[in-house]
């Protein structure tokens, strides 16, 4: 079971609050780093493995990051740290600093692995979960109709940073059956299912991406002055050195040569659409690990064509002699292919560095196995107009045949080239049920917090669940310090064609207050505008006795139509579903 927690502390607004609050940095561990302890009694009768498995793990962490770990062994250690405790059926922490005595990561005896440990340690440094980024929408499906109910906000999606492409491959994303209500259904699912190693492997270690995060979030290359080339990145371990980060398969001070065996791999640049090169080894030796580093212009991607395979496997189906084609993310592994079928086509991902593709062949990992006849691969520069993600609002988008040339697959409700438009027969919504996608609101992201989008949620002691379908939005601020009458905001940012129209708004706020400062009430502004001018703005402060409500609001034919709904965060919680936009004025 994994569990996590995180303590907020409510103050009253200020003016300065208002103008400079920003994403919050407060759950940051000070001066980056962090005394700890191991409740050695706890984890009886395994103290000895699980030490060994705590320290090396944390070892890991102090080379790839500058967060220094010290061990104390004072029982009564006054002061902040962090407590393994091993006496539990979970594995479990906190996120970020909590300032406490002994915050505690619970690792019952199912969760001394490394990958485990990992996990739960970047929960404690600040860390949610990987399908709880706000960018998940097109990376990973979740399946919420699927998910055990006492495990369904492991799966919300919540205002972090990013610090980089969503990581299938990263220690924190679950298995896609994490928490399923049963055995057999999947909790989560992806669009290609060759990537499902990325999730499925055993992971020694942090991801690539999973470094890169802690030494953002943490400041850790603040002090450095290196230039990472190729997808690499500066990164401070905890003595205070100073390094490129590179992907595996390259290397150099600064991530700019390719790491190969003498005779072959280089870096290939097609420095124009259309143009192509081919890798060919028609006879090769064992004991080789060969790179390839593939780059094109900004508008193209990368497609890799096997035209000839002769490579040995077994019966079983393991590759012995195998070609590596890394067309997700650079930093994670690649695709393995081997055999004596050619035909395969790698195209690269527009996710991450969509115009770099590195391409490995390993005859050393078995060099007992008599070579095969060899491989012929055309790696082109495919014309990409996708690759400025051109298409809005959840829709698709299909390559032409020029950097110029795409065609979106609008969502429903949406026209227009780029499916920005809105025509004035159409009606269009915003049901959170695919987070953001799709959905004619989107999140202001000026705002000092964001809606998240829950499958429940506590409202005063009630379990609120959606108004209709799976996920609903509510004002929850996962900030370490917080001031009540923060704000923020959804808006539209279609085009809409002029013509009278009704928003429906269905809203949900309990009846929860505090004696002390009454007025501090939650309060929505639905502002309607002309461009930048304001029209009319609506307030709705009064409580729905926990109970789903709608409200109407006339929008007038304008030719620039923009509305707003902004939360002001006070002692109610307040939620939001099925916000549409509908032909013709209300109540006709």
């Amino acid at each position: 079971m994994d569990v996590h927690k995180a303590f907020n502390q409510l103050r009253l607004p200020t003016s300065q609050s208002k103008r400079t609050f920003q994403i919050d940095y407060e759950w940051r561990w000070p001066n980056r780093t962090i005394q700890y302890a191991i409740d050695y009694a706890s984890f009886h009768p395994n103290q000895a493995s699980a030490e060994s498995k705590i320290k090396s793990t944390l070892a890991l962490m102090e080379q790839a990051t500058c967060i220094r770990w010290e061990e104390v062994t004072d029982p009564n250690y006054p002061y902040h740290h962090i407590n393994f405790y091993g006496n539990t059926t979970s594995c479990a922490s906190y996120v970020g600093y909590i300032r406490a005595v002994g915050q505690k990561i619970w690792l019952g005896p199912g969760c001394l692995w490394t990958s485990v440990i990992l996990h739960e340690i970047l929960h404690a440094l600040g860390a949610w979960h990987e399908q709880e980024r706000p960018d998940r929408q097109g990376n990973i499906n979740v399946l919420f109709e699927n998910i055990a109910p006492y495990a369904v906000y492991n799966f919300a999606w919540k205002h972090t940073h990013e610090y980089g492409p969503y990581d299938l491959g990263s220690v924190l994303q679950y298995g896609l059956s994490s928490f399923a209500k049963q055995s057999g259904l999947a909790s989560m699912s992806i669009s290609d299912t060759d990537l499902e190693y990325l999730i499925s492997n055993t992971k020694e270690d942090l991801s690539f991406y999973d470094k890169y995060r802690v030494n953002q979030y943490y400041d850790c290359p603040a002090t450095c002055s290196l230039t990472c080339l190729n997808g690499g990145f500066e990164k401070m371990n905890s003595v205070g050195d100073c390094s490129c980060e590179c992907p595996d398969g390259l290397t150099g001070s600064d991530c700019s040569q390719v790491d190969t065996s003498a005779g072959c791999g280089e870096i290939i640049d097609l420095t124009s659409p259309g143009s192509s090169q081919i890798i060919e080894m028609t006879s090769y030796n064992t004991d080789l690990l060969c790179t390839w580093l593939i780059k094109t212009p900004t508008d193209t991607t990368i497609k890799a064509t096997v035209e000839s395979l002769d490579l040995p496997y077994s019966t079983n189906n393991n590759c012995y002699h195998f070609l590596i084609f890394k067309d997700y993310l650079i930093g994670e592994p690649g695709k393995q292919a081997c055999g004596d079928t050619p035909g395969a086509v790698y195209s690269k991902y527009i996710h991450g560095n969509h115009n770099m593709m590195m391409i490995q062949f390993d005859s050393a990992s078995y060099p007992d196995i008599t070579p095969g006849a060899g491989f012929r691969v055309k790696v082109e520069a495919i014309p990409s107009g996708c690759y400025s993600n051109p298409c809005k609002f959840g829709a698709t988008c299909q390559e032409g045949s020029s950097v110029d040339q795409y065609t979106c697959t609008c969502s429903e409700g949406f026209s227009g080239q780029n499916c920005d438009e809105v025509t004035a027969s159409a009606t269009v919504r915003s049901t959170f049920e695919k987070d953001y996608a799709g959905s004619i609101f989107q999140q202001d992201p000026t705002s000092a917090f964001w809606w998240s989008i829950l499958s429940n949620y506590n409202f005063d002691g009630t379990t609120v669940f959606p108004n209709s379908g799976q996920l609903f939005a509510v004002m929850v601020p996962y900030l370490r310090v917080f001031y009540l009458y923060t704000t923020t905001t959804v808006r539209t940012e279609a085009k809409f064609e002029a013509a009278e129209r009704c928003l429906n708004m269905t809203y949900i706020m309990d009846n929860k207050t505090n004696t002390n400062w009454p007025q501090y009430y939650t309060k929505i502004l639905v502002t309607v505008l002309d461009g930048g001018t304001v029209l009319n703005e609506y307030t709705y402060s009064n409580h729905t006795d926990t109970m789903w409500r709608y409200a109407l609001v006339d929008l007038p034919a304008v030719n620039d139509l923009k509305v707003e709904i902004t939360g002001v965060y006070g002692w109610n919680t307040f939620g939001m579903d099925d916000l549409v936009i509908i032909p013709g004025p209300c109540g006709v």
